[in-house]
């Protein structure tokens, strides 16, 4: 794993910073991470908060009237207040974000994308291939470098965006989706990973559930669905917990509670 030198050694659930200043002539570097399973939010002297989602690192710079934060891991959002003295550039491998007052996530795909969802306001994009690209509120931008893309998608259901951002309250929201999808979500929140077998893999679920309550998370899918079960395996390299959710031979999918999700 990558590891860079902290400048500012960053503790507690809450990070608040005062201001913009410099130190010399060099600009004030910071880094700031969250834990497995924890959100936590750095506010600036302005009001304005950036969030932290789940083992997110960011490197945040003050130089002058210009604030920089470079998503290095995971998911964050920022909600920034109207602030003419302050002008926000958000960095994530090859993609600019340019900020005035928006509240809006960029998210780092496990496949290696990048995902910038706008809920108000408007940013700005730009990468080496594109400038000044608006992203207004209710669209998203996907940015693939390994294909070299950035798919835009606009008008969003304000629902869906809710959906995506459902974890500042510590909460998964699930509208039909595969039961493989799912467990991938619940293991950025969890040091206890899930594991799903093959034959219940695209077994769509719907639901609201608490992001870091895997175990009772898969307590409740036999219930749903009376063919499935769960088993403790040995914890993996590392020392992560393991639970595996397989079907039980010689039964079919019935499920008691999501049948919008069956075909």
């Amino acid at each position: 794993m990558q590891t860079f030198p902290p400048v500012l050694a960053v503790a507690g659930a809450i990070v608040t910073l005062s201001g913009f200043q410099l130190v010399g002539d060099a600009a004030t570097i910071e880094y700031v991470s969250s834990h497995v399973g924890e959100q936590r939010p750095v506010r600036l002297g302005d009001g304005s908060v950036i969030t932290l989602n789940t083992d997110s690192l960011i490197k945040m710079s003050f130089d002058g009237a210009a604030l920089h934060v470079e998503v290095l891991r995971g998911e964050v959002l920022f909600n920034m207040l109207p602030n003419p003295s302050r002008h926000l550039v958000v960095s994530v491998r090859d993609l600019e974000i340019f900020d005035t007052a928006t509240i809006f996530s960029v998210r780092l795909v496990e496949d290696g994308q990048i995902r910038v969802t706008v809920e108000e306001g408007e940013v700005r994009l730009s990468n080496a291939n594109l400038r000044q690209v608006p992203l207004a509120h209710h669209q998203q931008a996907v940015s693939d470098q390994h294909a070299n893309r950035l798919e835009l998608k606009k008008g969003l259901d304000p629902r869906a965006i809710e959906r995506q951002l459902a974890w500042r309250e510590g909460r998964l929201v699930f509208v039909c989706e595969p039961l493989s999808q799912v467990a991938q979500e619940f293991n950025r929140y969890n040091l206890t990973k899930l594991e799903v077998d093959p034959l219940v893999a695209k077994v769509q679920v719907g639901g609201e559930f608490s992001a870091t309550d895997v175990m009772g998370f898969v307590e409740l899918m036999p219930r749903l669905d009376e063919g499935i079960r769960w088993e403790h395996l040995p914890p993996r390299e590392g020392g992560d917990a393991v639970l595996r959710l397989f079907r039980v031979p010689s039964t079919t999918h019935v499920s008691r509670r999501y049948k919008p999700c069956e075909s």
